[in-house]
């Protein structure tokens, strides 16, 4: 293993590991949640509620996620027509400025998603001071750079599709 700085990274030809049951812990708790509530609104004859939370579990869930990732990841200059299976794309990441909206869907300290990527082992409930401490350095302007608001990075995604239809 290579060591860069005070994180590992395995090999290119290191093989991964097979999924054992721990690993699969999150996975079957969540089946069991949804399910659970499932087979109570079912049992209580509430078919509706069985249908609906489906519904959101299987398709809104996954929508919003999707589009909370593109929002803090795609580059505003990105044309849709680029494949970028092809074309590297290159790291974007955002802090999105704070408000209810932003508290809310950027919860666990996605609104700060720079940052994240800048430390991954740093708790989410740091990032306050993480801030702090690299606007006291030559990173300042770099953070500043990346600031936006959510509504504002979907207007420009927006605009970018608009003038480069596929």
């Amino acid at each position: 293993m290579e060591l860069a700085g005070r994180y590992f990274f395995r090999r290119s030809n290191a093989k991964p590991s097979p999924m054992n049951f721990a690993r699969g812990i999150p996975l079957y708790r969540a089946l069991v949640t949804h399910f659970g509530f499932v087979g109570v609104a079912i049992l209580l004859h509430c078919y509706a509620t069985a249908v609906v939370w489906l519904a959101a579990a299987a398709l809104i869930f996954p929508f919003w996620q999707t589009l909370r990732q593109v929002l803090e990841h795609r580059a505003g200059s990105a044309k849709c027509s680029t494949d970028f299976r092809q074309v590297q794309h290159g790291p974007i990441n955002r802090i999105f400025e704070g408000g209810f909206f932003s508290r809310y869907y950027g919860a666990a300290g996605f609104n700060r998603h720079l940052l994240h990527h800048w430390d991954p082992t740093v708790s989410y409930t740091r990032f306050n001071e993480m801030e702090a401490f690299f606007n006291c350095t030559t990173l300042a302007g770099e953070l500043r750079a990346s600031r936006s608001t959510y509504f504002a990075t979907f207007i420009l995604l927006l605009g970018q599709s608009f003038r480069d239809p596929s």
